[in-house]
Parts: C-alpha cells; structure tokens; sequence
C-alpha cells in the first residue's frame, strides 16, 4: 500500500498507478482500469509535413463540445489538407466513443489548436477525469510513470522550474515523451476511484516560431 498527498488530504491507493503501453487502439482501453492512469499508442502516423503550410495559413482554434456520436468532423476540419484531414477524422472516429465508454459520460469537448509556448513545463498533474492528447506536429506531452516519479514534490511553489521537476523526477532518463501521430490518455485526479493518483506530465519545450499542433480530447466538469 502507498499513501499519496492530495489537497492536503491522504488517500490510500493499493499499489502505484501503471501506464498501459500498447500498439493497439484496444489496449488505450486499460485505462479504464483501476491500476492504470496512463495509457499511450505508439504508431507511425506523423502527418506533419501535409500541415505546414497549413499552420502558417491557419491559426485559428477549432473547438466543439457535445455527445461523441454528434461531432461533426467533417465541418470542423473542412479545409485541413486531405492526408491530415483524413487522419485526424479517423482517429477521433476511433477516440470519441471509447471516450464515453471510459468515462461512462455521452459528453466530450474537442479542440485543436496551435501551441506556441512550453507554459506548462513544469512536472504537474491535472485536476480533471480524463485526457487525450495527440501531437500532430513538433514533439508530444513528456510524461513519467509513477515508479520514477516522488509524487510527494508535485506542487511545490517554493523552488525554481529546474529545481521543482528534478525533486519531482530525479532521473530525468525516465521522462517519455509522444511522438508526432502518437496517443496520450491520462487520468487526472477528478477519475472515479483516482484521486491522488493523477498522470504526472508537462509540455515540451516550443518556440512561437516552430508551434506544435495538439488534438486535445477532454470530459467539461459540468456536471452533465
């Protein structure tokens, strides 16, 4: 058993949260699970160089949120270029419903969007049930196991960047990092039966002149 901080309140979990590391869209469905609080799909599906001039072109967000089976994909991504186009209705084709299955709620919020700074580079856990994220274009969410990570340090406010994620991740060759194409499912700490045992994860390093383009796929805390 290990005990974990959460709001300045115990929670006692019966072993440390596991990652579920698969080639199959089925085996992101481990997340689901008790055990796991990440769950990543390593595959061969950049479409990065189809979307560059694209990016230059196009900077607005594209965001929806409603039932699964109502997303209406193909007015979202209308004037993406085809390859990517393609790809990305594929994959959210394959993502929305396994989302309603996995959080057992028929409403999910899509967005798509440019990221042109690393605000988030600090090691940290999100305060929400349940995350996809897919890169498809500049380099993916770095994330760490449990096992690697001193879970006790997340939210210290009284040391510097560096220092807040080496006390967070003291071997820093532990960090995983997405690639472009690849999925990222992580469990925040608002997942039934997870407080305290949400993903650790951060953005990786960007630049405002080599922006990344993040699908996010996320559950509202709204209550409905």
């Amino acid at each position: 058993m290990i005990e974990l901080t959460h709001r300045g309140k115990s929670s006692v979990l019966a072993t440390a949260p596991q990652a579920s590391l698969t080639d199959t869209w089925s085996g992101l469905d481990l997340i689901a699970e008790a055990p796991f609080n990440a769950a990543y799909l390593a595959r061969d599906a950049s479409v990065s160089a189809a979307l560059a001039e694209w990016m230059r072109e196009s900077r607005e967000a594209r965001t929806w949120e409603g039932a699964p089976a109502k997303c209406p994909t193909s007015a979202l991504l209308a004037d993406l270029p085809e390859v990517a186009r393609t790809q990305i209705e594929d994959d959210l084709a394959r993502l929305l419903p396994r989302f309603a299955q996995w959080t057992r709620r028929d409403h999910v919020r899509v967005h798509l969007s440019q990221v042109r700074d690393d605000a988030c580079r600090k090691f940290h856990v999100d305060f929400i049930g349940l995350r996809a994220l897919i890169t498809y274009v500049g380099q993916g969410t770095e994330w760490v196991e449990s096992e690697h990570a001193r879970r006790e340090q997340v939210g210290r406010h009284d040391l510097s960047l560096d220092e807040a994620n080496l006390a967070i991740v003291p071997d820093m060759t532990k960090v995983r990092f997405a690639r472009e194409g690849d999925v990222l499912v992580l469990k925040g700490e608002a997942f039934e039966g997870n407080r305290g045992g949400g993903a650790i994860h951060r953005s990786p390093p960007c630049i405002p002149s080599q922006p990344r383009l993040v699908l996010r796929v996320d559950v509202p805390q709204c209550g409905c």
